[in-house]
């Protein structure tokens, strides 16, 4: 009977190494596999994020002007600007073209997209920030269709 007690103990353990062994190998498989993924995902992330990040124009906001204070967009085509408020409270208004950027605090950015028609080519258009008086300050500048 001790004879019995030890060999099926033995199987038992035997049992027990194996089912360890096979889990820990598939979940090392399933980790393998889960870190590939998250790093394709973070990869795309990075990719969309910088290519969300491209810019064709940077403007710089602060009282009471913007620098640069004209830009130029080909017609038929979309620009995407960045603004960068460095100082005071201010947004920024084509009437135009239907723009209109959010209010921006100091330090605060936010890029926009800039479309112009087709047909509006030679045309110019001011842009302004219509927070207060700001915009009878010289807080303007120009955008031009070309």
């Amino acid at each position: 009977m001790n004879s019995k007690f030890l060999i099926g103990l033995v199987v038992v353990i035997v049992i027990i190494i194996l089912v360890v062994l096979l889990n820990g190998s598939n979940a090392k498989e399933d980790t393998s596999a889960l870190q590939d993924e998250t790093t394709q995902d973070t990869q795309s992330d990075v990719e969309e994020s910088e290519n969300a990040q491209e810019v064709d124009y940077s403007l710089e906001l602060k009282n009471y002007s913007f620098t640069p204070n004209s830009i130029e967009v080909k017609a038929g085509e979309t620009i995407r600007v960045k603004l960068t408020n460095t100082g005071g409270t201010h947004d920024f208004v084509i009437d135009e073209l239907n723009v209109q950027s959010s209010l921006l605090g100091s330090g605060e950015e936010e890029i926009i997209e800039i479309t112009a028609s087709a047909d509006a080519k030679g045309s110019t258009y001011e842009f302004y920030c219509s927070v207060g008086n700001h915009r009878e300050l010289g807080m303007v500048g120009e955008i031009k269709i070309v």
